[in-house]
């Protein structure tokens, strides 16, 4: 399954349903900005931007295992191209508390700059992540690849 929204509007909470190992769900960004107020991945689920895009997620990032963000595989964009914001916080004062402000699933992918400057942004083991990475707290699960 592929959806891609309209840019410019602000988006409730976004869900990608679950895909399968061989028919995953995508929803593509053509390119823009975009609001969102969560931003929840499942698994076998993809963002992909197919032109420079810039998600700003006022709430919380959730992304399951075996999940991506990044640009199109057929963009040719540079991982610079893809943006994302997390302005949530984590569910408590510490770096550990529960739900995280931003989190990336084991086994997934995260191609992006990435700034989550009010909580924990958690990639968790054997996820992949490449591009730029600031947050109040980052934590590095064992076997991340960073």
């Amino acid at each position: 399954m592929s959806a891609t929204p309209p840019v410019g509007r602000i988006h409730r909470n976004v869900n990608v349903r679950a895909g399968s190992g061989s028919g995953k769900t995508v929803l593509t960004l053509s390119g823009g900005v975009y609001a969102l107020a969560a931003l929840e991945l499942s698994e076998h689920s993809r963002v992909e931007c197919s032109a420079a895009c810039e998600l700003r997620i006022k709430g919380r990032l959730a992304v399951a295992e075996h999940a991506y963000i990044g640009p199109a595989a057929t963009s040719g964009l540079q991982v610079s191209a893809v943006k994302v914001i997390v302005e949530g916080t984590n569910g408590g004062n510490s770096p550990s508390s529960t739900p995280l402000a931003a989190e990336l699933g084991a086994h997934s992918e995260l191609k992006a700059f990435v700034f989550v400057p009010n909580g924990t942004l958690w990639l968790r083991s054997n996820s992949s992540s490449n591009g730029k990475f600031i947050a109040k707290d980052l934590d590095a699960g064992n076997d991340a690849d960073v």
